[in-house]
């Protein structure tokens, strides 16, 4: 299996502070932890959340389960992240999700393509997904 680098908590970090700032431009409203809670804190807190944002915090929070290995026997993982937009996701939780995956042996990565808008479809396009029986599926190894 070809290695790729760990991730770090720069990465987790980004990805956190992206996400306040989109969900207060998405909402008018605060509603995810302030960027200057601890991380491990910040994790603790999604399990309060609801919506599209709780499931990409959960993502983020899966994916250090995969660096430290605890499911490294896992070959094929279906996600997926309700109503995010896709421009939003970007190539920075693509990046980091891709390493994770790959660092824990996972294959395959799967997300439901119905009632997808147009844009989210280019955006699974453009990680080189295929659509198979509603859904769209891509292959790391």
């Amino acid at each position: 299996m070809v290695r790729v680098r760990q991730i770090t908590l720069d990465d987790l970090y980004d990805l956190y502070q992206y996400w306040c700032d989109l969900e207060v431009l998405r909402s008018g409203l605060y509603r995810t932890p302030p960027p200057t809670y601890p991380l491990d804190e910040w994790l603790a807190a999604t399990s309060a959340m609801s919506g599209w944002v709780a499931e990409a915090y959960v993502v983020i929070a899966g994916l250090l389960y995969v660096q430290v290995g605890a499911v490294a026997s896992v070959q094929h993982l279906v996600v997926d992240i309700h109503h995010a937009e896709p421009q939003a996701l970007g190539a920075a939780l693509w990046r980091v999700a891709v390493a994770a995956w790959r660092e824990g042996g996972v294959c395959q990565v799967e997300a439901s393509a119905k009632q997808r808008l147009p844009v989210e479809d280019a955006f699974w396009r453009a990680c080189g997904a295929e659509t198979i029986e509603g859904r769209y599926v891509v292959r790391l190894c």
